[in-house]
């Protein structure tokens, strides 16, 4: 049981995957910086470990995997359940129910095995290897991003789930306003 409430962006999204889960394997959730996508995550992969399922937390960069580990830790996930494939990390456990890997690293070994969902952060990174996965195992596999648009994503994720917009986070305040700087003529040069 996480010791979190999930904010108004995150209940959205769970009640945009709850709807369409038994109809659709693969979801691209798009949500800006500061709506909480972690928390999100943490919610989805309290559900599934709740029920004895095995989750993979793919994080494109190292800096995210450890980042990611302390926020699931500080939101109620037990540490105990967490492993982390990464290098030769000394919380490898690839029993533990859930797996947060470095992308790179992961690539490079056996894919963890009975694994029931996979959580790619930063989904609209290109790694071959990982989209190979998502296309081909049948596991379910939710993307999360803050810019999803890259036309090739469409080939691997069925369903956009968009619960929030950097709009409506600006107006309730939780993102602060910005200013465009650039050239009006950019040297292309």
């Amino acid at each position: 049981m996480l010791n979190i409430k999930p904010n108004f962006a995150q209940e959205r999204g769970l009640n945009s995957l709850r709807r369409e889960w038994k109809q659709k394997r693969t979801f691209m959730v798009y949500a800006p910086t500061g709506s909480g996508k972690t928390g999100l995550a943490a919610f989805i992969t309290d559900g599934h470990v709740s029920r004895g399922l095995r989750v993979l937390f793919i994080a494109p960069f190292t800096i995210l995997v450890q980042q990611t580990v302390t926020r699931f830790v500080e939101y109620g996930l037990s540490a105990d359940d967490i492993g982390i494939i990464w290098r030769d990390h000394p919380d490898y456990d690839p029993s533990r129910l859930i797996q947060i890997a470095s992308a790179d690293t992961l690539i490079r070994r056996d894919f963890p095995d009975n694994i029931d969902l996979i959580i790619v952060d930063e989904a609209h990174m290109k790694r071959r290897a990982l989209l190979e996965i998502i296309r081909d195992s049948g596991i379910k596999v939710i993307g999360l991003s803050g810019t999803p648009f890259s036309p090739w994503l469409g080939q691997y994720y069925e369903s956009l789930v968009k619960p929030t917009t950097i709009s409506e986070l600006i107006q309730r305040g939780d993102l602060s306003t910005f200013e465009f700087y650039a050239p009006t003529k950019p040297d292309l040069t």
